[in-house]
């Protein structure tokens, strides 16, 4: 990661003539990029913000500048894919992702396929389903996609498998959802159990606050500390109703517990994260951990 970073950095630099005077992933704003011609950028920030605030071209030479600066742009997001910085589905939407010990996770819920209602059930199709809460695709927008296991697995039963996540990604392990609940402090045997475990995990994993009912998840000190952001998507019954939205949110896990399978629930009045095995038939949220 490093190594490519840094060479496209340097055909930055030799292209443009800069300076010592280059800030990445910084917000100091004595730390600048200038090209010759009076284009500015705030800073080169790998992580999310790439070149900002590039003025518009004056001449002819200025959106010759710039043209390069779109193009190193691009590669840089390149990039962004490669490593894993960002994530992209099939359907080419762009999910940012969080690092938490030594894992990666997709930091929004996956939003991937084509919507149908609620009455029916997802099928092996070869097109990838998805519900989106109420049958208002605005809903998925916001709090992704609800995925039957079978859906989300694309009909297999191998844990870690890759199903419905983007290329380089998979569908966490309940082992691997232990794992990051232990990184954010759960004891081994906590994170063994079964029902509301831990202390504050859920309200670390929790995050933008204003889509949750306000109860204890929220009004923890701690919440949404890791990053995980994890949004209250609801769930869709086994009958075709949508439940729970702004309550909760479910996420599936790839391992199976019998004929039903492992996920995890966080819940507005619960500090601690929820760990359950359910009929595949319900449709909970998904998230992908980096291979």
């Amino acid at each position: 990661m490093t190594k490519h970073l840094y060479l496209l950095i340097i055909m930055l630099c030799s292209i443009f003539g800069f300076g010592q005077n280059v800030g990445i992933g910084t917000d100091n704003p004595s730390e600048k990029l200038e090209v010759e011609g009076g284009i500015k950028a705030d800073s080169l920030d790998v992580q999310s913000g790439l070149i900002k605030n590039v003025a518009d071209p004056i001449s002819a030479q200025d959106a010759a500048t710039k043209a390069y600066v779109d193009i190193l742009e691009a590669q840089i997001f390149e990039l962004q894919l490669d490593i894993g910085i960002k994530a992209q589905d099939i359907d080419g939407n762009i999910y940012s992702t969080v690092k938490i010990g030594d894992q990666r996770w997709m930091a929004e819920n996956l939003n991937v396929g084509a919507m149908i209602v609620g009455s029916g059930n997802q099928i092996d199709n070869a097109i990838i389903e998805k519900y989106c809460y109420d049958n208002i695709t605005a809903n998925c927008d916001i709090y992704g996609g609800l995925y039957q296991w079978n859906e989300m697995m694309q009909y297999v039963t191998t844990e870690g498998t890759q199903g419905v996540c983007p290329t380089g990604w998979h569908l966490p392990t309940d082992a691997e959802w232990k794992t990051l609940e232990i990184e954010l402090g759960m004891t081994q045997s906590e994170a063994d159990g079964t029902g509301s475990r831990g202390t504050d995990q859920g309200s670390q994993l929790g995050g933008n606050e204003p889509l949750w009912t306000n109860d204890a998840l929220d009004q923890n000190a701690n919440f949404g500390s890791s990053g995980f952001e994890g949004l209250p998507g609801g769930i869709r019954n086994i009958s075709g109703s949508f439940v729970h939205q702004s309550n909760l949110v479910d996420f599936w896990s790839s391992s199976q517990s019998g004929d039903n399978a492992w996920h995890r629930g966080l819940d507005y009045n619960d500090l601690k994260v929820g760990r359950y095995d359910s009929i595949k038939s319900l449709s909970f949220s998904v998230r992908c951990v980096q291979d």
